[in-house]
């Protein structure tokens, strides 16, 4: 499998692959709790180092909804070495605000709840599953390689001032 050494990186180049083989497998459910978890823990992960406080059982919704309103009322007080806190929040928005990456991974946490909290109660557009999964997918992939460039920059300095 991948490069990661660490047994963090494994597990998720691990469930990264489980996502791309209930794609190609047609387990989209699966794939959509994956990516969903991911979403999750990576957003805890964001929020840490943005020093962005959050309850241990906020959900996605919440945890996202708190990064939004940080980054728009400049709660955020980081600096690196390339960047002012004000450069480094006008950053911040552009590649997750204004880019609408928090708005389209809330409308695809949507979807994702619609199906997983009503398998049971209705009728399910499988076509749509597939579609759901894989927009899940891509932004994910959109959001772990944003969410590398901001630590990046984080870590040029070892966190906030």
């Amino acid at each position: 499998m991948g490069t990661r050494k660490d047994e963090k990186g494994k597990r998720f180049e691990f469930l990264i692959s489980r996502i791309d083989e209930s794609l190609k497998d047609g387990f989209y459910v699966e794939g959509m709790a994956i990516t969903y978890a991911l979403f999750e823990e990576r957003t805890y992960r964001l929020l840490d180092r943005l020093n962005v406080s959050y309850r241990n059982r906020d959900k996605l919704y919440d945890c996202l909804v708190k990064l939004e309103k940080a980054i728009n009322d400049k709660t955020i007080n980081m600096t690196t070495p390339r960047m002012s806190t004000d450069d480094f929040i006008d950053m911040l928005t552009d590649i997750l605000i204004t880019s609408n990456l928090i708005s389209d991974i809330q409308t695809w946490r949507d979807k994702r709840n619609d199906v997983i909290h009503d398998l049971a109660k209705t009728n399910i557009d499988y076509s749509s599953l597939k579609t759901t999964c894989e927009k899940g997918r891509e932004l994910f992939g959109k959001y772990a390689a944003i969410i590398m460039k901001i630590k990046k920059n984080i870590d040029e300095t070892g966190g906030g001032n």
